[in-house]
C-alpha cells in the first residue's frame, strides 16, 4: 500500500513535470533548479550557527553534569549510611540515626533525579526549537537570494534538486538548457 502511494505520487510529480516543461515550451517559461542541501552545507553563516547550537548544547550539558554530580554524591552517602545502619556491630541508636538519614537522603535523590529528568527535557526541547529557528532563518537567507536572483534573470519556476530522499528525488531529469542556480546563490550569501 504504501509503494502504491509512492508510486502514485511519483507518477504525479511526473506529470506535473512533464506538464511543466511542455507549458514551458509552449510559454516560454523559464525553469531554475537549486541545491538547497549544498546551498546550506556551502553557506558560510551555516558553520557560524551552528557552532553557536553546539555551544549553546555544551552549556547546557555542562550544567546537567554538574547536577549529576551533585545527584552522585547524594547516591554516595546514602550508600555510607545504609551500610552503617545495617553495621550489626554498632550501637542500635547510631543505626538509626543512619537509616534515618538514608531516608532523608533517599527523598533529596528522588527530588533531584526528577529535577534533572525536568532539566534534560527542556534542554532537549530548548535545543530543538534553537535548530528550527537557525534552519528557518537560513533557509529564509536562501531563498531572498533565489527570490532576487530568479527576478532579475526573469526565471518562473525553481525545483530543489536535493529533495531528499534521494531515491524518490522529485526532478528525474534536467538538461542543460536548466540552469542550476546553486554557486550563483551560495556565492551572493557569502560575500
Amino acid at each position: 500500500m504504501i509503494m502504491n502511494v509512492k508510486s502514485s505520487i511519483l507518477s504525479v510529480i511526473a506529470a506535473v513535470l512533464a506538464l511543466a516543461a511542455s507549458t514551458a515550451s509552449a510559454q516560454n517559461i523559464s525553469i531554475a533548479v537549486v541545491d538547497m542541501q549544498k546551498a546550506l552545507n556551502d553557506y558560510n553563516r551555516t558553520k557560524v550557527e551552528v557552532d553557536k547550537i553546539n555551544a549553546f548544547g555544551e552549556e547546557k550539558t555542562k550544567l546537567l553534569d554538574e547536577k549529576k554530580a551533585s545527584l552522585k554524591q547524594i547516591t554516595d552517602k546514602m550508600i555510607e549510611h545504609q551500610k552503617t545502619a545495617a553495621d550489626s556491630s554498632l550501637a542500635e541508636d547510631k543505626r538509626k540515626a543512619a537509616a534515618e538519614q538514608f531516608q532523608e537522603l533517599a527523598k533529596e535523590r528522588n527530588a533531584k533525579l526528577k529535577e534533572i529528568a525536568d532539566d534534560e527535557r527542556k534542554a532537549s526541547q530548548e535545543l530543538l526549537k534553537a535548530r528550527q529557528e537557525m534552519e528557518a532563518a537560513l533557509v529564509a537567507d536562501i531563498k531572498g537570494v533565489m527570490e532576487q536572483l530568479a527576478s532579475s534573470k526573469s526565471v518562473d519556476l525553481i525545483f530543489d534538486k536535493s529533495f531528499l530522499p534521494k531515491a524518490n528525488k522529485a526532478i528525474i531529469y534536467t538538461s542543460a538548457n536548466v540552469v542550476d542556480m546553486t554557486g550563483e546563490i551560495v556565492g551572493i550569501l557569502n560575500k
